[in-house]
């Protein structure tokens, strides 16, 4: 008999002690801090946009100093461009030694104008309102033959 009251005393001394275990843990695990907090939401946030920003930044100095698979040949090279209407533009296309004076539409292209490129170079030097008649004399010409036609 003495026997079966040590082993029940036994039982409640270790139903006690990890009654008073699970009590101590709970109030730990209830207590435990979140893992997300609005400080480490605003850090990953700004860590986002940094790294957004040196993206945009490398892709600007790429395009700014034509590093990449798009600028490759040299052959063709667009001098200026202006728009003239919604979807038209006069474009001026540096070939080789010429340059082509284009008009630009939607569906089609048309060239207006070609000359050399070393006369466009010492009519930059020398300002002359004779080259801005001969344009628009060469110009005026054009549109006359595609009226013809």
């Amino acid at each position: 008999m003495l026997k079966i009251h040590l082993l029940l005393l036994f039982i409640l001394m270790n139903l006690q002690v990890t009654l008073q275990a699970e009590e101590v843990v709970k109030p730990e695990m209830a207590a435990m801090p979140s893992l997300v907090t609005t400080s480490s939401m605003l850090h990953m946030f700004l860590a986002l946009l940094l790294v957004l920003a040196v993206i945009g930044v490398i892709a600007w100095l790429l395009k700014r100093f034509g590093i990449g698979p798009g600028n490759q040949s040299n052959l063709i090279k667009v001098v200026a461009a202006a728009a003239v209407g919604q979807r038209e533009r006069v474009v001026i296309v540096e070939i080789a030694n010429a340059w082509l004076i284009l008009g630009v539409a939607s569906g089609h292209i048309n060239l207006l104008y070609q000359m050399e490129k070393s006369v466009i170079s010492m009519a930059s030097d020398q300002p002359n309102a004779d080259g801005a008649n001969d344009f628009l004399t060469q110009l005026q010409r054009n549109i006359k033959k595609q009226q013809d036609e």
